[in-house]
């Protein structure tokens, strides 16, 4: 049998293509396009405006990996400062299987360099809870999602009473 003819041939060159398009693919493509929705997807998991203003890297291999730099969450209606958080970097990383499973299996979020600034006002209304977008607790979107690690890096806490 000739190895042209072989379908073996032909999956295994498949293969390898499709592994140097994975290998390459975080390097060619402009992850600032995608930046509108980051957002958007932040705003629905924090019931918050939020805002990328750095630069948007991601990485398949070893690890799945979107980095996020200069993120901004803003504080919700009635609150006089405008930011709640600023965050230099933010890393998460998922797993590969996760992906194909359709599952968000999240290994870790790495944040460098937080501050935040938590406010309680007259009445208890204070600033630290977080409300996902209708749309995404309807959808059960959110069962699907595990997180096994958060990592600190530096940082300021300010709390205001």
């Amino acid at each position: 049998m000739r190895v042209l003819k072989s379908p073996v041939f032909y999956f295994g060159v498949a293969l390898l293509l499709a592994v140097g398009l994975a290998l390459l693919a975080p390097y060619i493509v402009d992850w600032g396009r995608y930046r509108a929705g980051l957002e958007t997807w932040g705003q629905k998991l924090t019931g918050r405006e939020v805002a990328i203003r750095g630069a948007i890297s991601a990485k398949l291999f070893p690890f799945p990996q979107l980095t996020a730099e200069e993120v901004v969450i803003a504080n919700p209606d009635g609150f006089r400062e405008p930011v709640f958080a600023s965050l230099e970097r933010v890393k998460v990383q998922v797993t590969l299987g996760g992906l194909i499973n359709g599952e968000l299996q999240v290994e870790s979020i790495e944040i460098d360099n937080p501050v935040a600034t938590l406010v309680r006002m007259q009445g208890n209304k204070v600033n630290w809870l977080f409300e996902p977008a209708v749309s995404l607790r309807n959808s059960r979107m959110l069962e699907k999602v595990r997180l096994d690690q958060i990592t600190v890096n530096g940082g300021s806490v300010y709390l205001l009473d």
